[in-house]
């Protein structure tokens, strides 16, 4: 169990998460909201790259002392990535495992790596330059980054960017193996509500900094709560016991003006 206490943080003097306190259990645990409303900004608190008021921790104990009793305690992929190097597949992943790499590669090392590769289902691209492949595939390679380390939590950063319809539920499906093979902890921000329902065995909602909304996405993603927090008139519907939304246009302002 990871527990977020009372989280503040400011960017100079502009607040961004207002006194956030949230449970996020084994499984997939899906981070929704409107643009700008602190979703990025929680998962880089949680994974150190920020520093808060308020308090983490991961099973009663601060997550920063669980962090220096296991360094490989977080996996965390961030939204974007510089994608332009020349380095291979290995040496991409291989990154994930940078504090443990001192004078040479160890034959552990490569094994472990080798491992996640073969996990992923990527070991026959362990050679191509990561520039070189599709936005699919390097999507994989970062997940397999994240996961090299074998964190008991991996925090995803809007990992369907830039992919297809076939290829987001491709992923999500390896997302899910992977969180009931290794029992990971999965923190995942997202944009598709249908991909949050359909995944995520808990979502909470942040709106303006400050959380609007958590629980089973049945229960949470409600006819007022989407068109207050995400601004859209949508058809909520259930098909094999999976939610399903399907927007159909802009909540507008008196005026007529769409509400941005």
């Amino acid at each position: 169990m990871l527990d977020v206490k009372r989280l503040c943080f400011s960017y100079a003097t502009e607040p961004v998460l207002r006194d956030v306190s949230i449970t996020f259990e084994t499984g997939i645990n899906c981070v929704c909201g409107p643009n700008a409303c602190g979703k990025t900004t929680l998962l880089k608190c949680i994974a150190g790259q920020l520093q808060a008021e308020g308090q983490v921790c991961y099973h009663g104990e601060d997550l920063a002392s669980a962090l220096k009793k296991k360094p490989s305690l977080i996996g965390y992929m961030a939204q974007y990535h510089v994608t332009n190097a020349t380095l291979s597949v290995l040496e991409v992943v291989m990154l994930g495992c940078l504090d443990q790499i001192v004078w040479r590669v160890t034959p552990t090392l490569l094994e472990q790596v080798e491992m996640v590769l073969v996990e992923l289902d990527i070991v026959h691209l362990a050679h191509c330059p990561i520039n070189q492949l599709s936005g699919g595939q390097q999507q994989l390679v970062f997940i397999a980054q994240a996961l090299v380390r074998n964190p008991d939590i991996l925090l995803l950063d809007e990992p369907t960017n830039n992919l297809d319809v076939h290829h987001q539920f491709e992923l999500f499906e390896l997302i899910e193996k992977l969180a009931d093979k290794r029992q990971l902890m999965v923190v995942c921000v997202l944009h598709d509500l249908n991909l949050a329902a359909r995944f995520g065995a808990r979502l909470v909602i942040l709106n303006n900094g400050e959380v609007c909304a958590e629980g089973v996405p049945q229960d949470v993603l409600d006819d007022e709560l989407i068109q207050d927090t995400f601004r859209v008139y949508a058809q909520r519907s259930v098909f094999q016991e999976r939610l399903l939304i399907a927007p159909y246009a802009a909540v507008r302002s008196e005026n007529g003006a769409v509400l941005l």
